[in-house]
């Protein structure tokens, strides 16, 4: 039985060529290195500089412990960005709006307002995967008198059945939310 010694060249694109000598013995050029290298700092690179994340249907560049608000009218005409919705009966659907509208729009997901048989209303929220509530306020008036203030504001409780203040089926509410993504 004779041995025969095996050797065969394969050249790669912009890297130079690799050569297997005697059986599996591997010799790589300096270039194969190189763009090896170059390609994994590429990488990580891309990896690294990548925004966090951001919820699906959302636009925009996004920050942990930003505050959101019921996308609406504001509540002064200086110094915040804060809104107010105005609840005038059934269906009572509202959009949450992330950051300052300026910035642009940034619905992280919606609250609604729900009229009990017992005559009471109630308001759920419900919020895009991947957006958490670190704290959330609401507050119900009979009139838009609300300081923009969440924590002084702050009159209700998500979840939980409340009066209409007015008894005329019209209300205004203050949605705030403190979230991370």
């Amino acid at each position: 039985m004779t041995l025969h010694r095996l050797s065969i060249y394969v050249t790669l694109p912009f890297t130079g060529r690799i050569t297997v000598v005697n059986n599996y013995k591997k010799s790589i050029s300096w270039r194969f290195i190189f763009a090896f290298l170059f390609s994994v700092a590429l990488m990580a690179l891309v990896f690294f500089a990548s925004p966090a994340y951001t919820p699906s249907g959302v636009s925009g560049a996004y920050a942990n412990n930003d505050s959101a608000t019921g996308s609406g009218e504001p509540i002064l005409s200086k110094g915040t960005w804060f809104m107010y919705n105005e609840y005038t009966g059934d269906p009572g659907s509202f959009e949450i709006q992330a950051g300052n509208p300026k910035n642009g729009e940034n619905i992280i997901g919606s609250y609604e307002v729900t009229h009990n048989v017992d005559g009471t209303y109630t308001v759920t929220y419900d919020m895009d995967p991947g957006v958490k509530v670190d704290d959330a306020q609401l507050a119900i008036s009979a009139s838009q008198n609300f300081t923009a203030k969440p924590g002084q504001d702050d009159n209700q409780d998500y979840g939980k059945p409340f009066s209409d203040p007015s008894g005329t089926g019209t209300f205004y509410i203050f949605a705030h939310f403190s979230v991370e993504y």
